[in-house]
């Protein structure tokens, strides 16, 4: 017999069955006993809220739903790793939660840091978002600036052929970047989600779905076991330690850390 818990009420309980609720099931011939299990850790659209105030109820929910789908699964089982993960999320998909990266709106200053704008300031200058004269050429921008050729070896994204760039520019909430990690995402999602095959590198633009949006960050979160870093503590070195894996050459560690200080006080 299969076994469902229900959230009755905002309020936190604990369970003391032989019953696994986290599988919904009861192991054979092997019931647990004391099994603690939390079940005031859904994520709310009132935290949601606080965290974007500018995103509407109506961007934020299906992100939300598959979220809480399987925190369990998703390693965001706790408040702490719950912080930690959005407050890199606020970092990427910025104040209008934005799932995928707004390029044609970076002006010369910000390009000037990135690939091949690292080398050819006088054609940031040129290429780059002005205020006032409507976006830029957003294609024009991620081709530049996500080519391969232009990058450290460190830093190469897989963007080999023309048009590459823009076709793999950032999406979800972690903004991934670059064929190559579309390709790892590929390849490491149907380990996750079972009996579930899709190819991202083909189909690049699904990513800005909220499903696969939400997917594409918790692949992330759980090949490089960021939750572990999570569970670490609540205070800056944990948050640039994750914020080291995910762009390590990023100038936006104050800002995540910030973004940090503002999570913790809504999901602890």
């Amino acid at each position: 017999q299969t076994y469902m818990a229900t959230r009755v009420k905002n309020n936190p309980v604990e369970f003391h069955l032989d019953v696994d609720i986290t599988k919904g099931s009861t192991a054979q011939n092997d019931p647990e006993i004391n099994k603690n299990v939390k079940v005031d850790i859904l994520i709310t659209m009132d935290q949601m809220k606080k965290m974007w105030p500018k995103a509407s109820a109506t961007k934020i929910q299906p992100i939300l739903d598959e979220l809480n789908s399987d925190l369990t699964g998703y390693k965001l089982d706790t408040r702490l790793r719950q912080a930690h993960f959005m407050a890199q999320v606020r970092q990427e998909v910025g104040s209008s939660f934005s799932l995928r990266e707004q390029v044609e709106y970076m002006g010369p200053t910000a390009l000037k840091q990135i690939g091949y704008y690292r080398t050819h300031h006088k054609q940031a200058d040129i290429d780059g978002y002005k205020r006032g004269q409507g976006p830029a050429n957003g294609e024009v921008i991620a081709n530049r600036m996500y080519d391969d050729n232009y990058r450290s070896a460190k830093y190469k994204l897989g963007n080999t052929s023309p048009g590459d760039g823009w076709r793999y520019l950032g999406r979800g909430l972690k903004q991934l970047t670059g064929k190559n990690n579309y390709q790892d995402l590929t390849n490491m999602y149907s380990t996750i989600w079972p009996g579930e095959k899709v190819d991202f590198v083909k189909n690049p633009e699904l990513i800005e779905q909220p499903k696969y949006a939400v997917r594409s960050a918790i692949r992330f979160w759980l090949k490089f076991k960021l939750y572990d870093v999570a569970d670490k503590g609540a205070n800056g070195e944990q948050v640039d330690a994750i914020t080291k894996v995910i762009n390590e050459a990023t100038n936006s560690y104050a800002d995540r850390r910030a973004h940090f200080v503002q999570a913790r006080k809504i999901f602890i």
